[in-house]
């Protein structure tokens, strides 16, 4: 089969390194992590653009290396082939390999600000706008004042956990280093959390269980805010 897969920058490595396993005929093109800091509308827009160009290419399906992402996959589908996305949240459930996993890590370190060589190496090259009136439109002011306040403040984290996934495809000491230096400066604690592929090779692969949501031709992809993370629409 033939793939078209469009991925953040920061799972690259990643994604090249499985995309070498696999079967399939994958043609990767990699977005800018920028995106995410431009807002949800920005990552909508650019991969409906993206997707569109791919129906005009013998496809049998397009892959999303992306979790929903700031909502940034709310609305998106194709006319003509299937779109295949992972049920996750964000990167961090596609670098430790589940839900699950990513979860119970959440729940029982909170206050963790996850990196990876992806994140360390491409970082952040748009200029970053502030998402609180997105959230207000989406989840109202007071829920937007929450969000705000839990997430966008550095002083909430205590720790760092820097997502491992590169052994054995390469030595990651230096950018590991790095991360060390960033998590003294700031105080925090760190842990090498060892990652875990298995998310990301079953999407190249075309082992799409119930990790994964197909979104038919025809059909558009919406947040589900379950278990699910996301459904069709």
């Amino acid at each position: 089969m033939r793939f078209r897969l469009l991925a953040c920058e920061t799972l690259r490595h990643e994604l090249e390194a499985v995309c070498h396993e696999t079967p399939h005929e994958v043609c990767a093109e990699f977005l800018t992590h920028g995106l995410h800091d431009a807002g949800g509308a920005k990552i909508r827009e650019t991969l409906a653009t993206k997707i569109q160009l791919a129906q005009r290419e013998p496809y049998d399906a397009v892959l999303l290396g992306y979790g929903l992402c700031n909502n940034g996959l709310v609305g998106l589908g194709a006319s003509r082939i299937p779109l295949v996305v992972p049920r996750a949240h964000d990167c961090v459930t596609l670098l430790v390999g589940s839900r699950k996993r990513y979860q119970e890590y959440f729940y029982d370190h909170p206050g963790t600000f996850f990196q990876s060589v992806g994140w360390m190496e491409f970082g952040r090259d748009l200029p970053q706008q502030d998402p609180f009136q997105e959230w207000v439109e989406q989840f109202g002011e007071e829920n937007a004042q929450y969000l705000r306040k839990t997430l966008n403040r550095t002083k909430n984290y205590t720790r760092m956990a820097f997502i491992d996934t590169m052994e054995p495809y390469g030595d990651t000491c230096e950018i590991r280093r790095s991360a060390g230096e960033i998590a003294e400066k700031n105080g925090w604690t760190m842990e090498i959390l060892p990652g875990d592929l298995t998310l990301l090779r079953k999407l190249v692969q075309g082992v799409w269980d119930d990790d994964f949501l197909v979104v038919p031709p025809g059909k558009t992809l919406d947040g589900s805010y379950d278990d699910g993370i996301v459904k069709l629409c």
